[in-house]
């Protein structure tokens, strides 16, 4: 059995010698974390950042915010609005007055405190301009009518038509304040992937063109190999050909070659289960 092992090792390296002597000759490269421009979509007067060069980052996170005066202004009135008039509140309210029966609820507006006041001033008001019907006493009269129209417009608000357009009116008021979000987030640049903030050379106050490049980032997990390929073995790096580097410990990683121009190879790692020093040297074979 012991007999069998070795000769099974023995032809596996025996295949792997008669696989790399008929192997092109390597060429030294080097294996490099990819690096991505992240991009302005929409550009302004930067406002906010909220990352350094060198930091960490998870795909999504937010790294700078334009101005968006507007906007803001208007996201403002509309989270005052619905603060005032909280959705829970509305909805109890409504709830409460639908198990009210209709008499009750006209025994309660009959017993309102407001409408009750205003009724006494009313009464007192008008006997006064019977006995005197003075000019001040016909303006008290008058004054005396109107408070008691608008404590009754004013209970009357409080009923099921008014909650129902209340509901109405907040549905409405959350539907703006979402739309308002999305728009102010055209405004707020983040990073696409997880990795490491490479480059940051912006200020606040900075003006940035739509579609700029605001930051560069190393991809985590994703690698690219470079090397510079002679003039006799251009046509082994054609784009779209597999190739294979050799890291400096020994292990082997495929790629895929994405460009070749000016004597210029790069190349896209297919294995993410490499950790490979910052710009480490390797042996490049076709």
């Amino acid at each position: 059995m012991l007999a069998a092992g070795l000769l099974a090792c023995s032809a596996v390296a025996l295949s792997r010698l008669a696989a790399h002597a008929g192997r092109s000759p390597s060429i030294e490269g080097w294996i490099e974390p990819e690096a991505i421009p992240i991009v302005s979509p929409t550009g302004g007067r930067i406002e906010q950042i909220f990352v350094r060069q060198g930091d960490r980052v998870v795909a999504g996170q937010l790294l700078l915010r334009f101005e968006a005066l507007e906007l803001d202004a208007r996201l403002t009135r509309v989270r005052s609005t619905l603060r005032a008039v909280p959705g829970h509140f509305v909805e109890a309210t409504a709830s409460l007055f639908e198990r009210i029966p209709p008499n009750t609820m006209a025994r309660l507006m009959r017993t309102n405190p407001q409408i009750l006041a205003a009724e006494q001033e009313y009464a007192d008001t008008l006997a006064e301009s019977e006995r005197n019907p003075s000019a001040a006493c016909q303006a008290r009269l008058k004054r005396a009518e109107g408070q008691r129209a608008r404590a009754y417009q004013i209970a009357g608000e409080v009923g099921l038509d008014r909650l129902s357009a209340l509901r109405n009116l907040h549905d409405e008021g959350l539907e703006t304040l979402r739309w308002l979000e999305t728009q102010r987030k055209l405004f707020e640049v983040r990073a696409p992937a997880e990795g490491g903030i490479e480059l940051l050379d912006l200020k606040v106050g900075s003006v940035m063109l739509p579609l700029s490049p605001v930051a560069l980032m190393d991809v985590s997990g994703r690698f690219i190999v470079r090397a510079h390929v002679p003039e006799q073995r251009e046509r082994d790096a054609k784009p779209g050909r597999r190739i294979e580097a050799v890291l400096p410990g020994g292990g082997r990683v495929p790629a895929l070659v994405e460009s070749f121009e000016n004597h210029q190879l790069r190349a896209s790692v297919l294995n993410s289960l490499i950790s490979p020093a910052p710009s480490a040297k390797v042996q490049v074979f076709f």
